[in-house]
């Protein structure tokens, strides 16, 4: 990530002077790094505060780690139902990372990989919020009730006599 925050600057030193990432809460994978000018961290806020921070935000991030490449936590619910754009770092080409990009909803910064930070910092700023609505529908009740229909049939087809 800090590579990646290196590379915007020496690609385009404008963009980078209005870059700032907030993270809240503890994240392992960030202990060493420290606050700086683009840079910020935050204790754990109370629930009520998160929708209040997430109104604020101009996208959502999530980092995966080299065990766990596919998720869909409430994190990244909470960034669809916010309608955020969602930035997902990992070390490999991930699952979740795919599914955004599919679905039109963020992008993906692959570790190690020689990125444009630019490229990627506007793939989130053209990130349409009504691309959202299919991935909302998705997460809601009504939606995983479906999903979890169409499992139920599909596995009542390999029922054995």
């Amino acid at each position: 990530l800090l590579d990646f925050v290196d590379r915007l600057y020496q690609e385009d030193k404008e963009l980078h002077s209005r870059l700032r990432i907030k993270f809240i809460g503890t994240n392992k994978v960030l202990e060493g790094v420290t606050d700086n000018k683009v840079i910020q961290y935050l204790d754990r806020i109370p629930m009520k505060r998160v929708s209040d921070e997430l109104n604020k935000a101009n996208a959502g991030m999530i980092i995966l780690t080299s065990d766990i490449n596919y998720s869909f936590s409430t994190k990244f619910v909470e960034y669809v139902a916010h309608k955020l754009p969602i930035l997902v770092v990992s070390e490999r080409v991930s699952p979740t990372g795919l599914f955004v990009k599919k679905k039109g909803i963020g992008a993906t910064i692959i570790l190690n990989e020689n990125q444009s930070a630019v490229d990627i910092i506007n793939e989130l700023s053209n990130v349409e919020r009504s691309s959202f609505d299919e991935v909302s529908n998705m997460f809601n009740v009504v939606g995983l009730t479906k999903q979890l229909q169409v499992v139920i049939k599909d596995l009542e087809e390999f029922k054995t006599p």
